[in-house]
């Protein structure tokens, strides 16, 4: 007997589960976010660890910090915590953070992908 797709797909979650559950949450990562209330699917760039404001590796929780709801996919990787409610307000306030500031507009430009 031959199975479908979907008993295929479960068949390996049940013999791979630590495999699955990396490869779930890489793609709820970099395909997902939560915008307004709603999940919204999104192509972000590359996450490679790294916060993109302090330049610290991010072992804990980490955020992707977009500025345009009609572009979500223009953003960066920041802690969570500390580099994110930075970012926020500096947004609110309309302070600059001179790395933040370039690299919003290398972005809005097309610099990275």
């Amino acid at each position: 007997m031959r199975l479908s797709n979907t008993e295929k797909v479960h068949r390996y979650i049940r013999r791979h589960p630590e495999q699955w559950k990396e490869y779930h949450r890489n793609y709820a990562r970099n395909k997902m976010l939560k915008m307004n209330g709603h999940c919204v699917r999104v192509d972000k760039r590359p996450f490679y660890g790294t916060c993109e404001i302090c330049g610290r590796d991010i072992e804990g929780r980490m955020a992707w910090h977009h500025w345009n709801n009609e572009h979500p996919e223009w953003g960066i990787w920041v802690h969570y915590s500390l580099c994110h409610q930075a970012v926020e307000a500096a947004e609110q306030f309309n302070v600059v953070i001179p790395i933040y500031s370039f690299m919003k507009k290398f972005i809005e430009e097309g610099g990275i992908p």
